[in-house]
C-alpha cells in the first residue's frame, strides 16, 4: 500500500509517506438532519444534506537512523522536509488529493484541517497526526442584473382605420364602439378636429362645441394603440 498527497494545482509538490500508519479513520459523511416541533404533530426531521468526510492518522516520519529499514515503503527523506511541507499546506490552504493504494481513495480532494508533529525517541523519528477534511465545490448562479427598461417618448396616434358619421352618433359613443372606451372620444376629436369644424361650420355652428357637434357623412380617422395626452387643455367629457 502506498498513501500520496499531491497539490492539485502543483504537481511538483508530492508527498509519499515512507512509513505507513497502522490505523486510517474515516469519518463523518453523514446525513444531516434538522428537526422541527409542530403544533399536534411534535417533532419531524428533514433533510440537511451530508456531512463532510475526514480522513486522519497517527505515524511517524523515520529519522535518518531508520534510513535502511526494511519497513520504510519508500526512499527515505529527512522528516523535516515533509514537516514543512504539510505545514505549508495547511498555512497556505492548499487544495490537494489523497490517494491511498488498495482502497477506495483514489484523487480524493481535500484540505489540511489539522497537523501536530514533534520529534522523540532516540532515532530522530518525527511522530505527527494529520486530518485531512473533504473538499466540496460549490455552484452560485450570478444574477443578471436588468437593464433599466427605457420609456419609448410619448408619440402622436397614427390612424389606420377610418369611420363615417351617421346619425345619432357622437364622439363618446363612437371612442366606445371602436376603442373600447367612451373616454378616449378627445383622441378622436384631437385627430380630426379640422374636418370636424369644417362640417360643423357648414351646418351652420360656429364651432363643434369640441366634438360636442357632429353630422352624419363626416369621415374620421380612428386612433390605434394606447391613448396619449393631448397637449390643449382637457374639456369637458361629453355626455
Amino acid at each position: 500500500m502506498r498513501i500520496i498527497i499531491q497539490e492539485v494545482n502543483d504537481s511538483s509538490q508530492v508527498l509519499e509517506f515512507d512509513w505507513l500508519p497502522s490505523e486510517i479513520k474515516v469519518s463523518g459523511g453523514d446525513i444531516m438532519f434538522s428537526t422541527y416541533a409542530m403544533l399536534d404533530r411534535g417533532e419531524i426531521a428533514r433533510t440537511n444534506g451530508n456531512e463532510v468526510e475526514k480522513i486522519a492518522w497517527e505515524s511517524m516520519f523515520p529519522g535518518e537512523q531508520r534510513a535502511d529499514s526494511s519497513v520504510l515503503s519508500g526512499e527515505w527523506v529527512e522528516p523535516s522536509e515533509y514537516d514543512n511541507l504539510i505545514k505549508r499546506w495547511r498555512k497556505k490552504k492548499r487544495l490537494l488529493k489523497l490517494t491511498i493504494e488498495d482502497t477506495n481513495i483514489s484523487n480524493y480532494k481535500c484540505y489540511v484541517e489539522s497537523y501536530e508533529s514533534s520529534y522523540s525517541g532516540g532515532f530522530g523519528d518525527l511522530h505527527y497526526r494529520l486530518s485531512l477534511v473533504q473538499y466540496r465545490s460549490i455552484s452560485i448562479g450570478a444574477v443578471k442584473k436588468q437593464a433599466p427598461t427605457k420609456k419609448n417618448p410619448k408619440r402622436p396616434v397614427v390612424s389606420k382605420s377610418t369611420y363615417v358619421v351617421v346619425k345619432g352618433d357622437m364622439l363618446s359613443t363612437i371612442a366606445a364602439k371602436k376603442l373600447g372606451s367612451a373616454k378616449r372620444w378627445k383622441e378622436i376629436y384631437n385627430l380630426n378636429k379640422g374636418a370636424i369644424e369644417k362640417a360643423a361650420i357648414k351646418n351652420g355652428k360656429r364651432s363643434s362645441g369640441n366634438g360636442h357637434w357632429i353630422y352624419p357623412g363626416t369621415k374620421l380617422r380612428l386612433p390605434i394603440g394606447k391613448s396619449v395626452k393631448s397637449l390643449t387643455n382637457p374639456t369637458k367629457i361629453q355626455k
